[in-house]
């Protein structure tokens, strides 16, 4: 199966269940623009694509504690769902990533800016200036 790494927003609030054995699975959509810079110097979106996903076990519980909106890192294997339209009769399909690694980003701060994980520092290779590389 294709993998699949994307990187984008909750659609909605993940529905986070548990099988009668106790396996955690969660069910989400996602969406991941395609932005550029237009004539006037502005941002503007030039395509986006929404995807269905699903999440078993720890991945599952790691999606349940994020929300709609909140933006996320998901890899995974795509596959084709079909099943037949209970109204109609015809047959369906859509295509589905089925979750093996998850990451949850925290959320914007007022202002827009990201925050900042505990450790981090400024600069790069642990030099406050960011001068030097370690080798």
């Amino acid at each position: 199966m294709p993998v699949l790494d994307i990187t984008g927003n909750l659609t909605n609030n993940p529905d986070l269940r548990f099988s009668p054995s106790g396996t955690a699975i969660a069910n989400v959509h996602i969406a991941a623009n395609d932005s550029r810079r237009n004539q006037s110097g502005e941002w503007e979106t030039v395509r986006s694509l929404f995807l269905g996903a699903t999440a078993f076990n720890e991945n599952a519980e790691t999606l349940g504690n994020a929300s709609k909106g909140q933006r996320v890192r998901l890899i995974g294997r795509l596959q084709t769902e079909e099943w037949e339209d209970k109204q109609t009769g015809e047959k369906r399909s859509a295509i589905k990533l089925l979750v093996d690694f998850v990451s949850v980003y925290p959320p914007r701060q007022q202002g827009g800016a990201p925050q900042q994980h505990a450790g981090v520092q400024q600069g790069g290779w642990g030099d406050p200036n960011g001068a030097e590389p370690p080798f």
